[in-house]
């Protein structure tokens, strides 16, 4: 990612992502330029999150850092 591209995004981050009645929360701090630009958390590459949640159990799948967070573990509204 270029100064300019992170120079270009949004100032704040990302937004909290909270509901009621979830089973568990996530929390992750300071999120790397490309998780802002891809807009959502542990975006980066090497983010271990991903393999992580898969090995413990609470994913059925392993999904990629660069794709969104699948349906299995995204907030449903």
């Amino acid at each position: 990612m270029s100064d300019q591209e992170r120079a270009d995004l949004p100032a704040g981050g990302l937004a909290d992502v909270l509901a009621e009645k979830l089973t568990v929360v996530f929390v992750g701090i300071n999120p790397a330029p490309l998780s802002v630009a891809a807009g959502h958390s542990f975006a980066t590459p090497g983010n271990r999150f991903w393999p992580a949640l898969h090995a413990s159990g609470c994913a059925a799948r392993q999904e990629l850092p660069d794709r969104s967070a699948p349906e299995d573990v995204r907030q449903r509204e």
